[in-house]
């Protein structure tokens, strides 16, 4: 897909709209390697449903703010879409955070429902009593014992109710909120990004003028999809790709994963990988082949479109 044929689609479509075409249209090509297995199109847009059918049974629905904290995993994507698929907002939080941090903004966005695994679930379940907006915590491990009123669910339980229909939103538009980003707050408070559905897809027209990007993509995501590695699954949809996400950057598991799914580049800090890799222990000939074909095939900014 060209710059200009991006500029079509992404012009005429929500983010929204941009998954549920390619779902439709490729539901046996693989989508996503996470977890410790593969998800086709259709499996990712079927388990995304089912979550999504959990959140509107907690009462999410348009406009409404979720609080996504979980770390790289197969149901990080999962939730994104399912919250899309409501027409609500997905707040992602990185996993380092403190109780303090977490509450700004979670009390700041006017979240009603946080799902989350641990550190942020074992933070903020002792402290709901300071969250007065949280309806519902969704966790994966130990449930808290939460102040009441406050519905506590397993993430398992969630994901397990009947998968909801896709369907037209009545009075949903592309300039209505569709995520919120802070900001690191290293120059005071936090700061909450908001964009709508139709911003991100500006973002992913950016993206795939500016870079060249090869067709049917295999990407390794290993930074967090709770801050700019989420903007890539766009951009990856609409190339045919796939998404290899990984927890965290692990020098073995990174040249394994590299092997295993025959990844062509990565979202990340890339450039710091190789002495990383040589510090851990020396490569074979075939590792040290194989990361080079993987470095040199990166997305670039030199060649536009």
């Amino acid at each position: 897909m060209s710059c200009r044929e991006a500029v079509h689609v992404t012009s005429a479509s929500t983010a929204r709209e941009v998954w549920q075409s390619r779902a439709d249209a490729t539901p046996e090509r693989t989508f996503l390697h996470a977890s410790g297995r593969a998800w086709t199109f259709g499996d990712v847009d079927v388990a995304q449903r089912h979550y999504a059918a959990g959140l509107a049974g907690l009462g999410v629905g348009r406009g409404d703010r979720v609080i996504i904290g979980l770390s790289n995993r197969a149901e990080t994507v999962l939730l994104l879409l399912a919250v899309q698929e409501l027409g609500a907002v997905a707040v992602p939080l990185p996993g380092e955070l403190t109780f303090e941090e977490i509450a700004y903004r979670v009390n700041h966005c006017g979240a009603g429902v946080i799902v989350a695994d641990d550190p942020i679930a074992s933070l903020a379940g002792p402290g709901l009593h300071d969250l007065p907006e949280v309806r519902a915590l969704i966790v994966d491990g130990p449930p808290p014992s939460p102040p009441r009123g406050i519905r506590v669910l397993p993430l398992a339980e969630l994901g397990a109710r009947e998968a909801l229909k896709h369907r037209p939103l009545p009075g949903y538009g592309d300039r209505d909120p569709a995520m919120i980003l802070y900001t690191s707050g290293s120059t005071g408070q936090p700061k909450g990004v908001l964009h709508t559905f139709r911003s991100r897809t500006a973002l992913v027209t950016l993206m795939m003028c500016e870079w060249d990007w090869p067709d049917e993509p295999r990407h390794l995501v290993c930074a967090p999809l709770s801050h700019a590695a989420g903007a890539f699954v766009l951009p990856t949809l609409l190339k045919r790709g796939s998404l290899a996400v990984l927890p965290a950057f692990e020098p073995e598991e990174v040249l394994a994963a590299i092997e295993r799914w025959r990844l062509q580049q990565a979202l990340g800090r890339t450039w710091t990988w190789r002495p990383d890799l040589l510090r851990k222990r020396c490569l074979t000939t075939y590792e040290q082949q194989l990361l080079d074909e993987f470095m040199v095939d990166q997305p670039s900014g030199a060649g536009r479109q």
